[in-house]
């Protein structure tokens, strides 16, 4: 097959471009209008369709590095979208982490709706693909942490799809879940509720408790723990904050030995490893101050005298104390 001149041509002008934005960054990171650039991207995802599978991640760097330099995130959002809704899925999904850029910029001009609809059909078409549902589950957590879709919206799709994931798949899901709880608690716990399924959500939990878990994984699930126990709800408060002191240790461990090794949350049942966390940190998440997060809790449960805090240990409650300064 001959090479395709045009791939040639636009991928050392995404380059060259890419190159040129990056090292100008501080002389151009007050602009307010890169409209060429959003030009050249919008004309490429119209006129070079074809191309898109060989050049994805340059647009995809590109995207980022214009909504980081200007206030262009409504235009470049309205571009992305019209790309996504009017091509096929399995080329437009190659865009789709754009989604999440846009996120954390502005979200007036994402369609939920539509949206909504996109990431349904993705999750069914592509749940057992480990590259493409580590990219489909990224966005949407972006989309819930901002509410762009609500939790009662997809995760019906995502329960539906778990029986039939496993390893890092179904870890891709569950933590979807998870994240759905720190943001949308209520409206996540209501669901739950209404499916009469707080016991799944429990043993997603406790099947993390007996796992290997990297540094990311261990601390959704410990603001997700922080979450349910700070929410009304039919899980007992008292199996929580057992579920949760260990994985506040692992945690603990990790910030206090800077390790990026993989640690073990049951030092007993060392077979039992985790799928290795492949996802790419969402970074709300890594900014959330967990340790702020628990001690608005437990200063809340002990201003209440709140008969749970008697069920912790002097050690546990040691621990607590000196990790909250208290």
């Amino acid at each position: 097959m001959e090479p395709n001149p045009n791939l040639d041509l636009i991928s050392d002008i995404l380059t060259l471009l890419y190159s040129s934005l990056e090292a100008l960054e501080k002389f151009i990171i007050y602009c307010t209008d890169l409209s060429s650039v959003l030009s050249l991207i919008e004309s490429i995802l119209t006129k070079y369709v074809s191309l898109l599978s060989d050049i994805s991640e340059q647009i995809l760097s590109l995207i980022k590095l214009t909504l980081k330099f200007t206030n262009q995130s409504q235009h470049l959002s309205l571009i992305i979208q019209k790309f996504l809704f009017e091509n096929p899925l399995d080329l437009s999904i190659l865009l789709l982490p754009s989604i999440s850029f846009i996120c954390q910029y502005s979200t007036s001009n994402l369609d939920s709706h539509l949206l909504l609809r996109y990431i349904q059909n993705s999750l069914q078409v592509y749940y057992n693909d480990d590259f493409l549902l580590t990219s489909i589950t990224f966005t949407l957590k972006q989309l819930l942490i901002s509410s762009v879709i609500l939790s009662s919206q997809i995760l019906p799709t995502i329960l539906a799809l778990l029986p039939q994931c496993d390893g890092y798949l179904a870890h891709c899901l569950k933590t979807t879940i998870f994240v759905s709880i720190i943001f949308q608690p209520q409206n996540t716990l209501d669901l739950f509720d209404s499916l009469n399924s707080f016991q799944l959500l429990l043993n997603m939990l406790k099947q993390y408790s007996t796992l290997k878990n990297d540094f990311y994984t261990t601390k959704i699930l410990v603001l997700t723990l922080i979450t349910l126990i700070d929410t009304p709800s039919p899980l007992d408060q008292v199996s929580l904050l057992q579920l949760l002191i260990p994985f506040l240790q692992s945690l603990y461990l990790y910030r206090n030995t800077y390790s990026q090794a993989i640690i073990s949350i049951s030092e007993d049942d060392n077979d039992n490893e985790s799928p290795q966390c492949e996802e790419e940190p969402v970074p709300m998440l890594i900014e959330l101050n967990d340790n702020a997060i628990l001690s608005q809790l437990i200063q809340k449960l002990i201003s209440k005298n709140a008969p749970i805090l008697q069920t912790l240990t002097s050690e546990q409650m040691i621990f607590l104390k000196r990790i909250l300064h208290l």
